[in-house]
C-alpha cells in the first residue's frame, strides 16, 4: 500500500508526497520514526509551506516524555540534539551513533551539499545496554527495542540517497544544473546564503570580474547582489519563524546573518515586525510544533 502512494506520488509530480511516502514507506520497514532537522531551510514551497511538515521534532513517545514538564530535561534535549549532535555532523559529515542524556541511541545522518551538512536525519529511538535513563522512565526504556548496529549501514546508505533526493526534488526554484547566466547566479545564491556569500565569490563561480557580475546581476533580476542575497536570508529566516520555534540567534546563525541583532535589524525593515512578533502574529496558538522546541 505504502508502496503504491509513493509510485502514485511520483506519477503525479507531487513533490512533497513522494518525499513523505518515501519516509513512512522506510519507517514502516525499519520500525524506526525519523525526525529531520533542515539545517538551511531548505524543504519549503514558495509560499513558506514546509514539505514535511511534523518531522521536525522527536516525536517518539520516549523522547517527549516528561520533557515539556520539567524546563531541566527540555535544556538538557535541545543542548545535545540541537547544538551537540548537530556540531558534530558538521565536523564529521557522515553517519554516527549518538547516545542521549535519556539513555537513548538514534542514528544521526547528516546529509550534505558544497561539504556543508544541510539536513540531518534521526533515526531511533534504540535502547543499548550500559545506559542509565531517569528512574520515571526506566519501565518506558526497557520497552524500547534493542539496537542492532549492523542494522544501521543499510538504514544510513537509504537515508543519505533519500536526503539528496530530497535536495533535488525540493529545489524551490530551479533544478540543480543552470542553464543560463540568470539561473547560475540563483543557484549561488541559494548554495551559499548560510554563510559569507560575496560578489567577489560570485564572480570566480561565472569566471567573470567583479564589476561585470554586479552589472550581470543588476541587469537580470533589477536589484543588487546584495539585495538578494538578504532576500533569500530572510525568506528562509521567515519560513523558520513559522514552521519552527527554533531560537532567533539560532534562525540568524543557520540564515547567514552575522548576528541576532543585525537580523532582526533587517527583519523587521523589509517585514515591518521584529522576527518575535512576526512570529507572533502569523502562529496561532500551537501551530508551531504546538509549543514545542524544533530542534529536537
Amino acid at each position: 500500500m505504502l508502496k503504491m502512494e509513493l509510485l502514485d506520488n511520483f506519477n503525479s509530480g507531487n513533490p512533497a508526497g513522494i518525499l513523505q511516502a518515501a519516509l513512512v514507506e522506510f519507517e514502516a520497514r525499519h520500525r524506526v520514526e525519523v525526525t529531520i532537522h533542515d539545517l538551511r531551510a531548505l524543504l519549503y514551497d514558495r509560499n513558506g509551506v514546509p514539505l514535511l511538515p511534523g518531522r521536525d521534532h522527536h516525536r517518539h513517545s520516549y523522547c517527549a516524555a516528561g520533557r515539556y514538564r520539567n524546563g531541566e530535561w527540555n535544556r538538557h534535549c535541545m543542548e545535545e540534539c540541537a547544538f551537540q549532535a548537530e556540531s558534530l555532523a558538521q565536523h564529521e559529515l557522515h553517519p554516527f551513533l549518538h547516545r542521549c542524556w535519556k539513555g537513548v541511541t538514534e542514528l544521526v545522518v547528516p546529509v550534505t551539499r558544497e561539504r556543508q551538512a544541510v539536513l540531518m536525519f534521526y533515526v531511533g529511538a534504540f535502547r543499548t545496554s550500559g545506559a542509565e535513563p531517569p528512574a520515571e522512565l526506566a519501565s518506558e526504556w526497557e520497552q524500547l527495542p534493542e539496537a542492532e548496529p549492523e542494522r544501521f549501514a543499510a538504514a544510513a546508505a537509504e537515508l543519505t540517497l533519500l536526503g539528496q533526493g530530497m535536495l533535488a526534488l525540493a529545489g524551490r526554484r530551479h533544478g540543480p544544473v543552470p542553464v543560463n547566466r540568470r539561473s547560475a547566479i540563483r543557484k549561488f545564491i541559494e548554495d551559499h546564503a548560510h554563510c559569507s556569500a560575496s560578489l567577489e565569490g560570485l564572480a570566480r563561480e561565472l569566471n567573470v570580474s567583479s564589476s561585470r557580475a554586479s552589472h550581470l546581476v543588476s541587469t537580470l533580476f533589477g536589484r543588487s547582489f546584495q539585495e538578494l542575497l538578504l532576500e533569500e536570508r530572510l525568506t528562509r529566516a521567515r519560513n523558520l519563524l513559522l514552521a519552527t520555534n527554533y531560537p532567533l540567534k539560532e534562525i540568524a546563525r543557520s540564515t547567514g546573518f552575522a548576528n541576532q541583532f543585525y537580523f532582526s535589524r533587517m527583519f523587521r525593515r523589509y517585514c515591518g515586525l521584529a522576527p518575535g512578533a512576526y512570529r507572533k502574529r502569523h502562529c496561532t496558538s500551537g501551530a508551531v510544533n504546538g509549543g514545542e522546541y524544533a530542534g529536537n
